[in-house]
């Protein structure tokens, strides 16, 4: 395969995006673990998804401002080797002092990598943008899986050690080809007789022609996909706590964790493929109200096997638009790409994913934490509802030009 070409771009992108995520969501056992061996306590220990998505998501929309103005893409497609270290650093923390700033760390690594990962995915795509985009976040959502059920794995099969260097070693590996690939080297900028795309909806003629138009579909898709995170976020912190409610071994928890944001990757390539184009705000719509049910659902589910059906419609619907949400995002913010990457696919993780397990803390009770979360889903779906039609937005050119 070529090393120009678009295809094995996407490629070599997409599984560092499943890498990045995997160290993102690898909590889920890494929390039971954490308690048991009293680095932090047990209800603490349900707060240390907040610092993973603050670190890991709520910075993103700094990063993406950043990346528009001219950061080197070699630092930030770095990005997988320094969650590696941070992550598998603070799995062999003995105390809680050392286990933040590190998760911080592994964090600030995932968050650096996103933005300028997510337009290099779907640069030159033009109308198979949204496509290009839904395979990307894709290999996320498998690296969400992989995390915390390949954690679970080896740490029921080998030491805390051995675990942390077998983890580490796909993320330093693939930082550093990164940040010495073609990929860092990849122009941005467009052919010379390609007119620079226009804001579609812009709310000043003499602003800079780079700056970021806050318009209202942004907006709209952005609270709608910090909504749906607050879900997710309460959801993945009940399950593993679930499993253990119910006497599931770390290995079962780790698949179960997995499972849920999984499930979410086949739906982002269903869905990709089959929504109608300007038909974005039904599906988002649609996918709002029904994930209510499943979520709900899991309150009062008694097996595994009712978890599992749970946790895959669950995940489906909620996740399952992300890449949808996304490349709508590009589409209304072209001169601000990175950033709008950044909003919808970070700042949204970050500001939702981390109110989710505040919510399961303050709630005490893992069925009230559900319940709420469903219920943040209808205004999700509300705002929806009222989204103008996506017409005459498709992708014909590249996001406003940044040098390499």
């Amino acid at each position: 395969m070529p090393q120009d070409s678009l295809l094995y771009r996407l490629t070599v992108l997409t599984a560092a995006h499943a890498v990045v995520d995997a160290y993102a969501n690898i909590l889920g056992p890494l929390m039971i673990l954490f308690a048991a061996r009293g680095v932090v306590s047990e209800d603490n220990a349900k707060l240390l998804p907040i610092i993973m998505a603050i670190a890991g998501s709520l910075t993103q929309p700094l990063v993406g401002l950043l990346a528009d103005r001219g950061i080197p893409r070699s630092v930030l497609l770095a990005g997988p080797a320094f969650a590696a270290g941070g992550v598998c650093l603070a799995m062999l923390a003995g105390h809680a002092y050392l286990l933040v700033p590190l998760l911080i760390v592994g964090g600030l690594g995932v968050a650096i990598f996103h933005p300028e990962a997510a337009v290099l995915s779907s640069l030159g795509m033009g109308r198979r943008s949204a496509l290009a985009m839904s395979i990307f976040l894709f290999g996320g959502t498998v690296g969400l899986w992989l995390g915390p059920t390949v954690c679970g794995y080896l740490l029921d099969q080998t030491s805390l050690v051995n675990a942390a260097a077998l983890l580490a070693l796909p993320g330093l590996a693939l930082g550093l080809f990164l940040r010495f690939s073609t990929i860092s080297r990849v122009s941005a900028v467009p052919d010379e007789h390609t007119p620079p795309p226009a804001c579609p909806f812009p709310v000043e003629t003499t602003a800079a022609p780079d700056r970021l138009r806050i318009n209202w579909p942004l907006a709209s898709l952005t609270a709608q996909a910090t909504l749906r995170a607050f879900a997710v976020g309460a959801v993945a912190v009940v399950v593993p706590w679930w499993g253990k409610e119910h006497h599931a071994t770390l290995v079962q928890i780790g698949n179960l964790s997995g499972l849920f944001l999984f499930s979410g990757g086949i739906g982002m390539l269903l869905m990709s493929w089959l929504c109608p184009p300007r038909r974005e705000a039904l599906l988002l719509t649609v996918t709002s109200l029904l994930a209510i049910i499943p979520i709900a659902l899991l309150a009062r589910a008694d097996t595994l096997a009712q978890a599992i059906v749970c946790v895959l419609a669950g995940g489906l619907l909620t996740n399952g638009v992300n890449a949808v949400i996304v490349s709508t995002a590009q589409k209304v913010a072209p001169c601000g790409a990175r950033t709008a990457s950044a909003l919808t696919m970070g700042f949204a993780w970050g500001l939702g994913g981390g109110a989710g397990p505040l919510l399961v803390w303050l709630a005490g009770n893992n069925t009230t934490a559900l319940l709420i979360a469903a219920a943040a889903l209808l205004p999700a779906g509300i705002l929806a509802a009222t989204l103008p039609r996506i017409a005459a937005l498709e992708p014909s050119s590249p996001p406003c030009p940044v040098k390499a």
